[in-house]
C-alpha cells in the first residue's frame, strides 16, 4: 500500500561513500537502490523488480554482485521456500543486470539467501555451493567454489563439511566459515587465472 519499502542487506562501498541495500513490498517486489554515506537521495539500481539480495561491491566499486530468486512470493509462497537463485552482476550506476549463475538453497545451512564475494581483482565472483548427497549416508559437504562474470570456468576451491556461512577474505589468502556455533579459518588456495 502506501507504506514504504523494507529495506535490507547493506553493503558498504570500498571507498566508504555509499551504501548499497535491496528494497522489498509485497505489492511490487524489491530493487537494488544505493545511497550516499553523507545523505542525499538514493538512487535506485535495477530496471525490473524482483527478489533481490545481499549486495557486494566488487574491489573496485564499480560493479555490484546480487543475487536474485525467482519471485515465488508473488506465487503466494514464503522466502525461505526459495530453492534456487540467480548470480547476477550490475553496475554501480545502475541498468540492466548479467546473470552469471544459478545456486541452490541448501536446507543443512541456517543461511536461505546465498550470497557472492569478489576475487581480489574483480574477474569472478566466489559463492557457497552445497555439495549433493549421491545416497542418504553421505556425509554433508560445501564447497567454495567461484566462477567467472560471463558463467565460466568455475572452479572448486575449498571443499569442507556442511557449514552455515563461508566467506573469502578480501586479499583471498583465507577463508572464513562458522560451523555449529563455532567461526574457523583457513587458507585459500592460490586462484589461478
Amino acid at each position: 500500500g502506501s507504506r514504504p519499502a523494507r529495506e535490507y542487506a547493506p553493503s558498504f562501498s570500498p571507498d566508504g561513500r555509499w551504501v548499497a541495500y535491496v528494497t522489498w513490498t509485497d505489492s511490487d517486489g524489491g530493487h537494488v537502490w544505493k545511497a550516499p554515506i553523507g545523505g542525499g537521495a538514493p538512487q535506485q539500481l535495477t530496471r525490473a523488480p524482483g527478489h533481490y539480495a545481499n549486495p557486494s561491491w566488487s574491489p573496485k566499486g564499480d560493479r555490484l554482485a546480487i543475487m536474485r530468486g525467482s519471485g515465488l512470493e508473488f506465487r503466494g509462497q514464503q522466502p525461505e521456500e526459495e530453492t534456487f537463485f540467480e548470480i547476477r552482476w550490475l553496475a554501480a550506476e545502475g541498468g540492466d543486470t548479467s546473470l552469471v549463475t544459478t545456486v541452490g538453497s541448501s536446507s543443512s545451512s541456517m543461511r536461505f539467501h546465498p550470497q557472492g564475494f569478489w576475487s581480489p581483482d574483480g574477474t569472478r565472483i566466489f559463492y557457497r555451493k552445497p555439495v549433493e548427497q549421491a545416497k542418504p549416508s553421505d556425509p554433508l559437504h560445501t564447497d567454495l567454489v567461484s566462477i567467472r562474470l560471463d558463467g565460466t570456468d568455475r572452479k572448486t576451491h575449498v571443499r569442507l563439511p556442511a557449514v552455515d556461512d563461508i566467506s573469502p577474505s578480501p586479499d583471498g589468502h583465507w577463508v572464513a566459515f562458522t560451523s555449529r556455533d563455532n567461526v574457523y579459518v583457513t587458507a585459500l588456495p592460490t586462484i589461478q587465472t
